[in-house]
């Protein structure tokens, strides 16, 4: 397996040599996507959400909807999280779940039943990004908001209450001095809106690489049977979402939608990569979350095809 990543590196490093001023302007995309999506709309939910996290806010947060989460066998906590999820997007949740286990305050099992229902896109990306901006549809906006949130929540539904039960354990958030607790919450929120662009970056070189070296398109043209020509953008969605989804709004098919569904709900392997770097802090099972997120991603498949037959 090394050695297939070595020399795929190694592919791709000879390709931006050969083609320095192309994949020069790929990166450039990159860079531009994050600058002017990402970061305006991800840093200060980033930085005020660590603060949150740290000042111990979550648990007053949590209160009114704890019954529920117990009954889905999750800490006390989610709730908070899940909240904050919803209105931040990717890959907020998934960090805060990283800060409440550096501070003792779930264990390893509670972040990894939270990561399945803390992985979520925000409104501003859905609603503003894919459905106003890229589809030109603010109806369509909201519907694959809608499925979005529903995807994610309905498997958690049916498979969590059958989980086994945790043990009972207190959660206490520890809170910082306020001077310290903002210095480190810009410091933590910097580095990682940093390295998301770097994975955003990566992935763009990734996706055109493999493009030029024609190795997606046998998967295209598979696909291409059932989804038609939104196959390609399904295909450049699983390794980069927003690229995926932004080939998928120029398409004719009646999957164009669903399959954007699906994207942003799965992620991606741009935004999985940004997910599990938080997540692995936390020993979350990694495994486990990808095919969870993949379930998710076809539940939210199905209702967004479902919605777009009513209303659309």
């Amino acid at each position: 397996m090394h050695l297939f990543l070595a020399m795929m590196i190694l592919v791709i490093i000879t390709l931006l040599c050969i083609f320095p001023k192309k994949y020069s302007a790929i990166c450039l995309e990159g860079i531009f996507l994050w600058a002017k999506v990402v970061l305006p709309s991800l840093l200060p939910f980033l930085i005020l959400t660590t603060l949150l996290t740290k000042l111990g806010i979550l648990q007053k947060l949590s209160i009114y909807l704890n019954k529920f989460f117990y009954r889905l066998k999750l800490p006390s906590l989610t709730a908070g999280v899940f909240i904050i999820s919803i209105l931040s997007g990717y890959p907020v949740g998934a960090k805060m779940i990283a800060d409440l286990y550096s501070q003792q305050a779930i264990t390893e099992k509670e972040a990894s039943r939270m990561a399945l229902l803390c992985s979520t896109s925000g409104p501003m990306f859905i609603i503003g990004s894919v459905g106003a901006a890229l589809f030109n549809n603010t109806m369509a906006g909201c519907i694959l908001f809608a499925t979005h949130i529903l995807g994610v929540i309905i498997p958690c539904l049916i498979a969590l209450p059958f989980a086994k039960k945790l043990p009972k354990t207190e959660h206490i958030l520890q809170t910082k001095t306020v001077d310290n607790l903002l210095y480190s919450s810009v410091h933590s929120s910097t580095i990682s809106i940093l390295c998301i662009g770097g994975f955003i970056v990566l992935f763009y070189i990734l996706t055109e690489a493999l493009t030029d070296l024609r190795i997606m398109q046998p998967l295209i043209a598979l696909l291409a049977f059932p989804f038609g020509d939104s196959a390609t953008g399904l295909v450049y969605g699983l390794l980069e979402a927003t690229h995926g989804v932004s080939a998928l709004s120029k398409s004719m098919s009646i999957f164009a939608l669903p399959l954007a569904s699906f994207v942003i709900t799965f992620g991606g392997g741009c935004i999985l990569l940004q997910q599990i770097s938080f997540l692995k802090s936390a020993k979350v099972k990694i495994t486990t979350f990808i095919l969870f997120k993949f379930l998710q991603g076809i539940c939210a498949f199905t209702l967004t095809l479902l919605a777009v037959w009513i209303f659309l």
